[in-house]
């Protein structure tokens, strides 16, 4: 999600929509698993089509216009998560 944010320039809102683990949830990298982005005039298609293909699917939040949100939980501008995203290893290499 952030680097989709990032790469965008978009926030995002979002929230748990099961009742798995949260490290899992947010952080696990099962395979099958897919973030998409679809705007509001098309989700009705996506859906449709989501079900035709007899795909499993979650909505689980919003594209925003900088704001991060991740289960209610208000986290800032994603410009502000931008810096610290590109120098962590550089951060973590000089301390």
């Amino acid at each position: 999600l952030l680097e989709s944010a990032i790469s965008g320039n978009k926030g995002f809102e979002v929230a748990q929509g099961t009742s798995m683990r949260k490290d899992a949830y947010w952080f696990g990298e099962a395979q099958s698993r897919v973030l998409v982005s679809v705007s509001e005039a098309k989700i009705g298609s996506f859906e449709k089509l989501a079900k035709k293909l007899k795909l499993s699917f979650l909505q689980i939040g919003t594209v925003t216009s900088q704001y991060i949100s991740v289960d209610n939980e208000k986290l800032g501008e994603v410009r502000s998560w931008t810096n610290l995203y590109n120098t962590a290893i550089e951060e973590k290499i000089n301390n």
